[in-house]
């Protein structure tokens, strides 16, 4: 059973945000399913909400509580959990007239920013040097939930976005090679066959086999200039 320093980057990462998630729920959720308010300490909660994500070893819930170094540890996130509150409330005072007069569905809802805000502190925590670091944890792998993060869903948001125009540019310029190659090959082709088609009309003729022509030869000009050379000598 590894302990959680002794893990890759990404699987120390991947527990430390299923930690962080199980802490913000603890935080957040005031009554159970049930409608009914959930009693004890945030430490407590958090004691059995980690007993039950099945990344970590049962051997670490034999007491009755995490040590007291990290019920310390515990308490800043209750901190953290406190000042994020606060900002929640000058968001929603600063984007009320964004709401009410432009859109309501534009700002981020600030419970959700809350979340963001809580579970990435809770991971730096849980990541760095501290009372957790010899947390026995399992081998599995921890899976994501539907509401991973803001900083997750935006960057997919615009990989996607970014990609979708990747993929729209790539077909314009393929549909426009391809339209003019296929001009190019139909309009050469339709003027080589005509030119082909018109030579292939045309048949040749030897002096031999020209027919001759009815009617006087255009002479004009030198009979004209005959008889000017006939009145010449006449004159002389």
């Amino acid at each position: 059973m590894p302990k959680l320093h002794e893990l890759g980057k990404k699987e120390r990462n991947e527990i430390c945000r299923t930690i962080a998630r199980a802490a913000h729920d603890c935080l957040s959720k005031t009554v159970d399913d049930n409608g009914c308010v959930l009693g004890g300490t945030f430490d407590a909660r958090m004691f059995k909400a980690c007993s039950e994500l099945g990344v970590i070893e049962d051997d670490e819930f034999y007491g009755n509580a995490f040590s007291a170094k990290r019920i310390d540890v515990l308490k800043s996130f209750e901190e953290i959990y406190a000042q994020a509150l606060e900002l929640a409330k000058v968001y929603d005072e600063a984007v009320a007239d964004m709401i009410a007069n432009v859109s309501s569905d534009f700002p981020m809802p600030s419970h959700t920013l809350v979340r963001i805000y809580c579970i990435s502190r809770y991971v730096a925590t849980l990541m760095a040097d501290g009372p957790f670091d010899d947390l026995r944890v399992t081998l599995c792998v921890a899976e994501d939930d539907d509401d991973a993060g803001a900083e997750d869903v935006e960057e997919e948001a615009r990989s996607s976005d970014e990609d979708e125009d990747d993929e729209d540019d790539d077909s314009v310029i393929a549909s426009s090679s391809d339209d003019n190659d296929e001009s190019g090959s139909e309009d050469g082709s339709g003027e080589e066959d005509g030119e082909e088609q018109a030579d292939s009309d045309i048949e040749e003729v030897t002096p031999e086999e020209a027919e001759p022509v009815d009617g006087p030869r255009r002479k004009k000009a030198r009979v004209k200039k005959e008889q000017n050379s006939d009145s010449s000598d006449n004159d002389s």
